[in-house]
């Protein structure tokens, strides 16, 4: 949509100040990876205060070959609490089932499956982060001596990934941190993630980093607004207090990277859409505007069909009522655009007259195309899945001949790319006014929505100037307008695109003298089912936060905590603010921040 402000790189959606990460409070500060990027290293080496924990990857950005790392502390105790019906279940089917090839240790009494899963999730738990690393799986020394194939491995058994979590939820209740990284996942599905969600809902971060996820619905069954596993009791299943993800080295990732901007600012927004909760993706922090800007979130069970690709609508009473979910745009939808006065002028009064004309004289229209314009019709057929949810297909009182509406007069004279080959192509262009008019009178007629006020919002309109290349010089205006249509006597309601390049009209031309304030150089139109004009509904601008009313002493406090810390003046009132005005809190969180290297050098002064 034109009007929109220029993309920018999701870096700009970032909020560099790490905001977010200064409003933690004591206790959540290692709860968070850590923030320092590393170009290969998505999660960093942690906080010296938070004491030595496991590394993701190696030091060089490289991918460990060691399924510890040294730095990691081990935690050797075990909690009490035996998980009988899961170890019972096991052992009913010989103890081995989740075994590999290579067989039961040669001792008399072998280790059971469920104690050499507890001996991994020990060496893999890092208490003081709070935080359980299973990435890597595919190298661990434990299940290889166990003969244990890790999830998401060929031959590994389902029942591996449900049983960890079950273990954890005996051992580990308090995980906050969870590493799935580099584990050679083409999806979620091989880690019971219904079994994670259930056990674990309390996570906060969880990398998913180096793996092979394509698409963001690989995603929907972590999500507690998109997919997910279903409400259980009435309440919201999924990661409802997720703050970190990490996909950086997935295919999704890579692949907006390749694309651009706009790409990177649609990932961006399908992942805040997905986790409402998020600040930080990809170790940058997420502009809290950006998520503001972001439409509301839809019903699950419409979700759910346009995710699946279902062409069942939900069941209501009125299907205009149905509300369909708005996908995210990388830019916000604005109004109609002009990129000055005298093109939204000339443009106002030709779309007026031009389409009264259309509908009720359209042997009138020969004065206005140019002696070399050219026209284009394409019809296209295909029912959008969004507009089938919403019932857009039904008759109904205001749309009563909506169902199976005939296409044989626009497919007669359609010059469809996708369905025409060769000279027919070339033969479906009207060259001139005599023969543009003839291709016309084969529409059938029509009634164009203009005379009350409600209808302007059933078009929009972008028009601008630029340098003319098929005229003597003089500029052009290029102009596109979506939308509707009834179609007579059917009552059939459609919806069109129309792009026209509109040239100045010589002094003494007929269409001067017929009022028409240009001539049409070019003129395409598509033709297609009826969808609703939400589609270009400008986006509600947010309301601006009220700006924070300090008393004299919390001013004194941020002049005192500026002092001490060298911080910025928004930086300092910020992790003041989210720390409750306590200085002892804020200061710790502070170290915490700082001592990670997260802080950038302009958050000093």
């Amino acid at each position: 949509m034109l009007g929109t402000t220029r993309p920018r790189p999701l870096e700009n959606h970032m909020d560099s100040s790490l905001t977010a990460r200064l409003g933690l409070d004591q206790q959540q500060a290692p709860r968070s990876f850590s923030n320092k990027r590393r170009q290969n290293d998505p999660l960093g080496p942690r906080s010296s205060s938070m004491g030595p924990a496991r590394k993701f990857n190696s030091p060089k950005g490289k991918e460990s070959n060691s399924p510890r790392d040294k730095h990691l502390p081990s935690a050797r105790s075990r909690v009490s609490g035996p998980l009988a019906p899961t170890r019972a279940a096991l052992h009913r089917t010989g103890g081995t089932k989740l075994r590999g090839s290579r067989g039961s240790p040669s001792t008399s009494q072998p280790e059971s499956a469920i104690d050499i899963l507890r001996k991994l999730l020990e060496a893999r738990w890092n208490p003081v982060a709070r935080l359980l690393d299973l990435s890597n799986l595919a190298q661990d020394k434990i299940l290889k001596a166990g003969g244990i194939a890790p999830p998401g491995q060929k031959g590994a058994p389902q029942k591996t990934a449900s049983a960890i979590w079950k273990l954890c939820l005996e051992m580990y209740p308090n995980i906050r941190s969870l590493s799935l990284a580099h584990n050679n996942l083409l999806s979620l599905h091989p880690m019971s993630i219904s079994s994670l969600v259930a056990t674990l809902p309390d996570l906060e971060n969880i990398s998913l980093a180096g793996n092979r996820l394509t698409a963001f619905s690989d995603l929907n069954s972590l999500s507690p607004v998109v997919g997910g596993s279903g409400p259980n009791n009435g309440q919201k299943q999924g990661l409802l207090h997720l703050r970190e993800l990490i996909l950086i080295g997935n295919p999704i990732r890579k692949n907006a990277e390749k694309e651009g901007p706009p790409a990177l600012q649609q990932y961006l927004a399908e992942a805040c859409r997905r986790f409402p909760s998020l600040l930080v993706l990809d170790t940058e922090v997420i502009d809290p505007l950006f998520k503001a800007n972001l439409p509301q979130q839809p019903d699950r069970s419409l979700s759910n069909a346009i995710q699946s690709g279902s062409n069942t609508a939900p069941s209501a009473s009125n299907p205009s009522d149905v509300v369909v979910e708005n996908v995210p745009l990388p830019l916000p939808t604005k109004s109609a655009f002009f990129d000055d006065e005298a093109t939204s002028s000339v443009v106002s009064r030709f779309c007026v007259q031009f389409f009264n004309a259309f509908d009720h004289d359209r042997q009138s229209l020969m004065d206005v195309y140019a002696t070399n314009a050219t026209f284009s019709l394409s019809a296209s057929t295909m029912i959008p899945t969004r507009a089938r949810l919403a019932g857009l297909t039904k008759n109904r009182p205001e749309m009563p001949a909506q169902q199976l509406p005939s296409w044989h007069q626009y497919i007669s004279i359609s010059r469809n790319i996708a369905r025409l080959k060769g000279n027919r192509l070339a033969e479906r262009i009207a060259n001139g006014p005599a023969e543009i008019i003839k291709y016309l009178d084969l529409i059938p007629t029509t009634k164009h929505p203009l005379t009350e006020a409600a209808d302007q919002d059933k078009f929009v309109v972008d028009a601008w100037q630029m340098p003319s290349m098929v005229t003597d010089g003089s500029g052009v205006i290029y102009l596109t307008i979506h939308g509707q249509f009834q179609e007579l006597p059917a009552l059939t309601v459609r919806s069109f695109d129309r792009t026209f390049m509109l040239g100045p009209a010589g002094p003494a031309s007929a269409a001067v003298l017929k009022g028409w304030p240009c001539v049409i150089l070019t003129d395409q139109l598509t033709i297609r089912n009826y969808s609703s004009p939400s589609a270009w509904k400008p986006d509600t601008i947010p309301t601006p936060n009220p700006t924070v009313q300090l008393t004299p002493e919390q001013q004194n406090l941020i002049n005192q905590f500026r002092q001490v810390t060298k911080l910025n003046e928004r930086l300092a009132l910020d992790c003041l603010l989210h720390n409750g005005w306590n200085p002892t809190l804020a200061m710790e969180n502070f170290q915490t921040i700082n001592a990670s290297g997260a802080l950038p050098p302009d958050a000093f002064v």
